[in-house]
């Protein structure tokens, strides 16, 4: 697993992707804080990344679509154009509407948890770090499991962070009905 932010140099984390993806590594993109790129340099940096997980600012940002500010974004078509660009999964945060994983396979939102939020600095690390342990332990416990029970089990956890997020509040609904293959 490898975790990258956009707090180091652009093109150094384009090479510390690639060189997860080389190693086979799930590698997860967390574009904050997104910087004005060429779409070139955006297509290098996503197409180095396994998943991506953006907000909506950023997600528009990298997908070069412009927010007017008086229309809510669309969040799908933006997804779409990301899928283009490389990565096999998109997970756009929302805020307090959730989160929009996207692959070439489909669209599933997710809803998130009702808190009363005091600040929302960090939110994205803290979404980026549970997505990255979910995916983790998930990788372990099926390298434990027999190969029988690997499959038992692919149905509810097969869209990695997103659905270990809805199955920890305890709606276990979310991962029977998903079958997303973003990890």
């Amino acid at each position: 697993m490898l975790l990258a932010g956009l707090e180091i140099p652009v093109e150094t984390a384009i090479r510390a992707l690639s060189r997860g993806v080389e190693s086979k590594m799930l590698t997860v993109l967390n574009p904050a804080p997104v910087p004005s790129l060429p779409e070139a340099v955006a297509t290098r940096l996503l197409a180095a990344a396994t998943v991506i997980t953006p907000n909506r600012v950023e997600a528009m940002a990298l997908a070069g679509m412009a927010l007017d500010g008086s229309t809510e974004p669309d969040c799908t078509l933006c997804a779409d154009r990301l899928i283009e660009m490389g990565p096999a999964a998109v997970v756009i945060t929302l805020g307090s509407q959730g989160c929009l994983v996207r692959t070439a396979d489909g669209s599933w939102p997710f809803a998130a948890p009702r808190v009363e939020a005091v600040d929302t600095v960090g939110a994205g690390d803290a979404f980026n770090g549970a997505l990255a342990v979910a995916a983790v332990e998930r990788a372990n416990a099926s390298r434990r499991r027999p190969l029988g029970k690997r499959r038992r089990g692919a149905g509810r956890n097969s869209a990695g962070g997103a659905v270990g997020f809805a199955a920890s509040r305890g709606d276990r609904q979310a991962g029977r009905k998903c079958r997303c293959p973003l990890i």
